[in-house]
């Protein structure tokens, strides 16, 4: 299972696992409803690879339009610095290729530091974009006001 591939239904527990051991996750955004709510999107995809049956990486991609946009890129703690994160944004770049985008965005929320210094290693600059957003649900919206950064 070393090539990054669609999660299929039978990794669901595996992938959740992993999303719980590389953090962050939110206690107010379980990470089998994110997954579900990812996978249940057409136009949304979870790549995933590991060694034997243990998934070490993934990452989702979402076609936006004429871009592409990669979030919950996650690595398993035990194996950090062996290429894993490196390969699921590959992973990421090769599917928007795949569906003609002319650009990728990475995600990451400004407290998640090893995600944004992982990226600086990359050579990944920061955009001058802001995001503005809507909870839609009163879960999601009270979610967020209690917790600002519960996405």
């Amino acid at each position: 299972m070393t090539e990054f591939h669609q999660v299929t239904n039978a990794e669901g527990s595996t992938l959740v696992a992993l999303w719980e051991r590389a953090k962050p996750t939110r206690p107010r955004n379980p990470p089998r409803d994110d997954i579900m709510a990812i996978r249940a999107y057409p136009k949304s995809a979870i790549r995933v690879a590991g060694i034997a049956e243990r998934i070490v990486a993934g990452v989702a991609v979402d076609d936006g339009g004429h871009r592409a946009r990669a979030c919950d890129l996650r690595s398993d703690p035990t194996f950090r610095g062996q290429g894993w994160g490196r390969r699921a944004v590959e992973a990421a770049k090769n599917r928007a290729r795949r569906n003609s985008h002319t650009g990728i965005e990475l995600l990451a929320r400004r407290s998640t530091t090893p995600v944004l210094t992982f990226c600086d290693r990359l050579g990944r600059d920061e955009s001058d974009v802001t995001v503005l957003q809507r909870r839609l649900g009163p879960k999601r919206e009270r979610a967020f006001a209690e917790i600002p950064d519960a996405h």
